[in-house]
């Protein structure tokens, strides 16, 4: 458990919007929310407000390349154009029309033919879409991996234990040895199956080599020949 807020305030600082919270510690935190980019502080209960006013203006730099970095992540990662009827969305690498019904009797998304629709009982924001487009993209992979694991598992000659999915800002997959888990990058529902497919295979080659070495190297040729073309496709996209 961390040590609890006692107070927490939203200042505006050289154009910033800056979340300051009192803790009882003795160092300052800096962070940038992954959620708004706004700038974190958590500071010593004692210090004065000058003190934290001069800790983000000697780390001005740092918070401009952090924001603009995660700004250049998450245009990357999300439709960059609004979700709403007429826009197109991917999965799989295979481009959807959006088309959005309100009024309807229950929130959902559907596929139909080329489209996927939106179903709101009232006008949603933007976040709220992105939040059910999301959620979507997860159960869209989850119903995929098991099947591409349970083809891979006797081929490689390794047992996954457990597997999930989750967000990842610079890794496709991650693989936790010991425990025999795998995880694959949310992103991955926009990406072609074949894509996926690599990086379910990749993390699996784990389990038998830790390392990226020509060992590792090795067993990927023999397990997915080509993987170089679809790695490079990958990265690319």
């Amino acid at each position: 458990m961390g040590l609890k807020i006692v107070s927490q305030e939203q200042w505006s600082i050289a154009g910033l919007t800056v979340r300051v919270l009192r803790k009882r510690v003795k160092n300052y935190t800096l962070r940038i929310s992954r959620v708004d980019g706004h700038v974190v502080i958590t500071a010593p209960l004692h210090v004065r407000e000058d003190d934290i006013q001069h800790v983000i203006l000697t780390k001005l730099a740092w918070i401009k390349q952090k924001q603009n970095s995660l700004k250049h992540h998450q245009s990357q990662q999300y439709p960059m154009e609004p979700l709403e009827s007429g826009s197109t969305v991917l999965l799989f690498g295979q481009p959807l029309t959006l088309k959005v019904i309100t009024e309807a009797s229950k929130k959902q998304i559907e596929w139909v033919d080329q489209q996927l629709c939106f179903y709101e009982k009232s006008v949603a924001s933007q976040a709220e879409r992105l939040d059910s487009l999301q959620a979507w993209y997860r159960s869209a992979l989850k119903a995929r991996l098991p099947v591409l694991i349970q083809t891979w598992e006797p081929v490689i000659g390794v047992d996954v234990a457990e597997w999930g999915v989750k967000r990842m800002r610079t890794r496709w997959g991650s693989c936790n040895i010991q425990a025999r888990r795998i995880w694959v990058n949310l992103e991955l529902a926009t990406k072609p199956v074949r894509c996926l497919e690599y990086v379910v295979v990749h993390e699996m080659v784990h389990l038998l080599e830790r390392h990226h070495n020509a060992r590792f190297k090795a067993l990927l040729n023999q397990f997915f020949p080509g993987w170089r073309e679809v790695e490079k496709t990958l990265n690319s996209m």
